[in-house]
């Protein structure tokens, strides 16, 4: 079997989709042929259109246009982008694959707001209707969210894949959290939709507990500086990965994703592996992966909120009890053998266990 997959990829462009991407053709090279044709978006040209990513886009899609014309490709395999910019991308691939090869369309939906993007604007309802006359299979992150795409796509074609840890294999195995003090991690690009004004703001109001901050700035380093510069205990530095990584959040007492708008975020799915307690917006999917009854969400887009939201777990008595908790909860419905055993579905190949 061989499928051509066309999209972003860690560790190129570093953000939740292009890892969670990495992982899937990971497992799926190790039993089918996966040709590639790679997107390399910069931060700083997320959701902005220039002469030189629209280059890009047509160089791209006519690569596509033209190996589907000479491979046999069984599959194409594409994330959907909901943007007007990315569903415009998503629709000229899509028709460029179909043009010359017979495979079915695999597309797969990283993203928690589908519905309000698809109502957003009627040019947003019309990219998607015409690129869902295109697709075989859509695959979505939860339960839940098929459900809900079942009102805009056939769902005896909707499969389930829910996100895992790219490094799970490769990590040495983290023991339940034992010791807090005072210590927080924020991981995400530094973009305003990732809460990280609001999470600054929040921990301006806060004493004597520390922050620290990884991800891609987006021309605001050194306003971020600047403001973390007001407090003695935030720091803010660039991207971190690997075991690094995992190190940097099981050595926190918690985790704090401020986000706007989600899918199921690898972050969360990270710490949880290695047992770090998770402060986050309720927004997306998140909900799914933490529980409805998990007791630290607080609102978006508000510091005051994320504020109490710490100090009421600064004051909790079982932060043993929730890391050993979200563990288990990783391993029982998140893990990487899960996860392949669903996406292996999707593409009707055999399955293969890992390791």
């Amino acid at each position: 079997m061989k499928v051509l997959f066309f999209g972003e990829l860690f560790p190129d462009v570093v953000h939740g989709v292009s890892i969670a991407n990495r992982l899937n053709l990971d497992l799926l090279s190790k039993v089918i042929e996966v040709d590639i044709i790679q997107e390399k978006t910069k931060v700083d040209s997320v959701n902005k259109a220039s002469y030189s990513k629209i280059k890009e886009l047509l160089t791209a899609i006519s690569k596509i246009w033209k190996q589907s014309r000479v491979v046999p490709y069984q599959s194409f395999y594409i994330v959907i982008s909901l943007s007007l910019f990315g569903m415009l991308k998503t629709l000229l691939a899509v028709h460029a694959f179909s043009f010359n090869a017979g495979g079915g369309i695999v597309m797969h939906l990283h993203r928690g707001d589908f519905v309000v993007f698809y109502h957003h604007h009627w040019l947003s309802r019309l990219l998607i209707k015409l690129c869902f006359r295109r697709i075989r299979r859509l695959v979505v992150l939860s339960e839940n969210q098929k459900q809900e795409m079942a009102a805009y796509f056939p769902e005896d074609s909707i499969f389930v894949v829910e996100n895992a840890v790219l490094d799970e294999a490769n990590l040495p195995a983290y023991q339940t959290k034992t010791v807090f003090n005072n210590q927080f991690i924020f991981i995400s690009n530094y973009f305003k939709e990732k809460g990280i004004y609001d999470l600054l703001a929040a921990f301006l109001q806060l004493e004597r507990l520390a922050l620290t901050c990884y991800g891609a700035f987006n021309q605001n380093e050194s306003e971020l500086k600047a403001l973390a510069l007001q407090h003695d205990c935030i720091t803010i530095n660039s991207t971190i990965s690997g075991q690094a990584k995992f190190d940097a959040i099981h050595q926190a007492d918690a985790l704090i994703l401020p986000s706007w708008n989600e899918g199921q975020p690898t972050v969360i799915l990270e710490a949880m592996m290695v047992g770090t307690p998770v402060l986050t917006t309720k927004v997306g999917l998140i909900s799914e992966l933490l529980g409805e009854d998990y007791p630290f969400y607080f609102k978006a887009n508000s510091p005051q909120d994320l504020a109490d939201c710490v100090l009421r777990f600064k004051d909790y008595s079982d932060k043993l009890g929730l890391s050993k908790a979200l563990q288990k909860r990783y391993f029982e419905d998140y893990s990487q053998f899960n996860h392949q055993r669903r996406l292996f579905n999707v593409f009707n190949v055999n399955q293969l266990r890992l390791g």
